[in-house]
């Protein structure tokens, strides 16, 4: 008797799709559910580690722009992150991901969303892809 046409086969089989659907709805309620609460804790992390970098760079008062590049990318290496400091009026200061030279040629970041919230509320987030570093 073949596997399929057994019944051991068919129950198998059966018991094959009852774990692929239960992985489907695990995936789903994940996505509906945990991913979003995850995105909401990373970014309050982010905003109090933002907020923990201008406390310091207050503090400190570096006296040129390449010394607050040097301090914000030793920063930068602790947090794991990426510090862009921009101008009130959109210009790039310093990018820790990139040259002073390089930054400083970057375009004006005065319309990207989070930097319009940040000038109106004191802290902007925007979650996308990078158009600086295309990622």
């Amino acid at each position: 008797m073949r596997f399929g046409r057994s019944v051991r086969g068919r129950l198998w089989i059966a018991g094959l799709g009852i774990v692929l659907v239960a992985g489907v709805v695990v995936a789903f309620l994940m996505g509906r559910t945990v991913l979003p609460q995850m995105e909401a804790e990373t970014i309050q992390r982010a905003r109090q580690e933002a907020q923990a970098t201008v406390a310091l760079v207050r503090r400190l008062a570096p006296p040129t722009v390449e010394v607050a590049d040097e301090t914000l990318r030793d920063v930068a290496v602790a947090l794991d992150a990426r510090i862009t400091y921009v101008e009130r009026q959109g210009a790039v200061v310093l990018d820790t991901s990139l040259p002073l030279d390089k930054a400083r040629k970057l375009e004006n970041h005065a319309t990207r969303p989070e930097i319009m919230d940040a000038l109106a509320s004191g802290t902007g987030v925007a979650v996308r892809a990078s158009d600086t570093l295309q990622q």
